[in-house]
């Protein structure tokens, strides 16, 4: 049943059906009436939940949690199954709360028992991959699990129960979860603990909490980079070795057993903590981006640079860390504003970070290995579709997505790399600046030739892909034929490969078709363009 009723749905009506006291309350909804099937579906929750208070059965515990998961799965059923947990239901809503404080199934009992643990663990700082090692059963690390994906989904549908959940003195459920995560726990349960903390960080206000909360957990190196990025390689930041950091853990355990579902799930928090810590309105989001470069040094150099490298034991893993970490780039780049004085180095060689994007910028105009990687990626992940699509299969979704965040790094550079140069050339003579040079003219010089401009451009005749990569690479040829440098080499290098010329040819004019009649990945500017 968990399982039937986790397919997400914007109408949640089914879901609904099992908390019929919500029924008058649920805007839109005509039913204002009571069954005689939804008094039985309701009555069916609490009998299962007072089966498992009586027998205190692990899996009747977990199984029973996953209900509630599928039943909560909704934006209306989400604050109803919040209620149904909450002591003579929080909300007023008494019918839908018929258990005891203390109960299995209670928020109350869930947060005291994370509250133990934590107690009982926050002593062991060193880092434990079995569950039994760190005091933690495996029927005992089942159940946490499914307790923290069931805040995940009541968070995920309802702000209002995601605010009460944090809100809660009593509970404390940020500081618990911290603590949590230091401790020597199994590392699928600290990834879940990341997913929960990431859920909750969609709300701004508990997003700022939560960036305070990281900052002094030593999750990650809290050392602040001065030094100026060279142009051949990325910055080595030492994290130390301390017992229980992402970096160690990465590196020391992960990486041996080619699982990476901690680090994912890290990344996944720090997006999402991007999206609130970067909105324009956000009046506190510069000076907390000017703390955030160790994490971005974080994701370049111990995930990025490492991700097509590692072993997996699952090969399509290596696609999803990928996208997790291309997003946190993106976000940066495009959220970063051209400022002068993000340009100046000091006269000891340092550099003081005001906005990471700038480390992003820099990276994509030089020769750096960063954005080499950036060109091999696109350049394997197109000869992989090609060969993919020959013989009809059908291209991996996180592939997909990687390389279009990829192509979103070089159009998004491409686009501010003019006010960049501007700016560069605004800073006085005495003044030391970063050395850059234009990403139209290091695709050509990197190899020589418009080798990787078109690599690019072959992905506009792979229908089987999203449209959304044929657009990207189009509005990035857009913007490199400006130039009448890199243009004549473009012009040159297809009239030399015909069959080239005519797929990318074919490919665009099916893609116009297609995005014509599907308007909704089009910008204003795309639309004109095509009129």
């Amino acid at each position: 049943l968990g399982d039937l009723y986790m397919v997400s749905s914007s109408e949640d009506e089914l879901n609904l059906e099992y908390w019929y006291v919500a029924e008058a309350h649920v805007q839109g909804s005509n039913k204002h009436y009571t069954t005689h099937r939804q008094l039985t579906l309701l009555r069916f929750i609490h009998m299962c939940c007072d089966i498992l208070q009586e027998s205190k059965q692990p899996s009747l515990f977990v199984a029973f949690i996953h209900l509630l998961k599928g039943l909560g799965n909704g934006p209306n059923s989400a604050k109803y199954c919040y209620d149904f947990l909450s002591p003579c239901g929080a909300r007023g809503l008494a019918a839908l709360s018929l258990q005891k404080s203390g109960g299995m199934a209670s928020w109350e009992h869930f947060f005291s028992s994370l509250m133990l643990y934590s107690a009982s663990l926050k002593q062991n700082v060193l880092t434990i991959t079995t569950p039994s090692f760190s005091g933690i059963s495996p029927e005992e690390l089942a159940g946490l699990q499914s307790v923290l994906q069931l805040i995940r989904v009541v968070s995920d549908n309802d702000k209002s129960a995601r605010m009460e959940l944090v809100g809660n003195s009593k509970w404390k459920l940020l500081t618990i979860l911290f603590e949590l995560v230091s401790c020597a726990i199994p590392r699928v349960l600290k990834a879940d603990i990341f997913l929960t903390l990431a859920s909750f960080a969609k709300s701004r206000d508990i997003a700022m909490i939560i960036w305070s909360f990281l900052k002094r957990s030593g999750i990650v190196s809290s050392h602040l980079l001065t030094s100026t990025p060279k142009p051949s390689s990325v910055n080595v930041m030492s994290h130390g070795n301390q017992p229980g950091c992402i970096q160690v853990e990465l590196e020391e355990i992960e990486a041996q057993e080619g699982d990476y579902c901690e680090t994912r799930a890290f990344l996944e928090l720090l997006s999402l903590l991007l999206d609130m810590l970067t909105q324009p309105s956000n009046g506190a989001s510069c000076s907390i981006l000017n703390e955030f470069q160790p994490y971005l040094q974080f994701c370049i150099e111990n995930v990025f640079m490492k991700f097509d490298t590692r072993h997996y034991e699952d090969p399509t893993e290596k696609w999803l860390v990928a996208w997790n970490v291309l997003k946190v780039f993106c976000k940066l780049l495009e959220s970063y504003q051209v400022c002068p004085e993000d340009l100046i180095i000091n006269p000891d060689g340092a550099h003081k970070i005001r906005h990471p994007g700038i480390t992003i910028l820099v990276y994509m105009m030089q020769e750096s290995k960063f954005l080499q990687k950036i060109l091999h990626t696109l350049e394997f992940c197109v000869e992989t579709f090609e060969q993919q699509i020959s013989s009809n299969n059908t291209p991996l979704e996180s592939m997909e997505q990687s390389v279009y965040l990829c192509l979103s790094l070089l159009k998004t550079t491409l686009e501010k790399q003019k006010n960049v140069l501007n700016a560069r050339q605004g800073v006085g003579s005495g003044l030391r600046t970063f050395t850059l040079e234009p990403l139209d003219k290091l695709l050509l010089d990197i190899s020589s030739t418009p080798k990787h401009i078109l690599t690019v451009l072959r992905y506009v005749p792979l229908l089987q892909c999203g449209p959304e990569l044929a657009l990207c690479s189009v509005r990035i040829l857009q913007s490199i034929a400006l130039f009448p440098r890199t243009s004549k080499f473009i012009v040159d290098a297809l009239e030399s490969d015909q069959k080239l010329f005519q797929s990318i040819l074919q490919g665009f004019v099916e893609r116009l078709e297609f995005l014509c009649e599907s308007t909704s990945v089009l910008t204003d500017q795309d639309l004109g363009m095509i009129e």
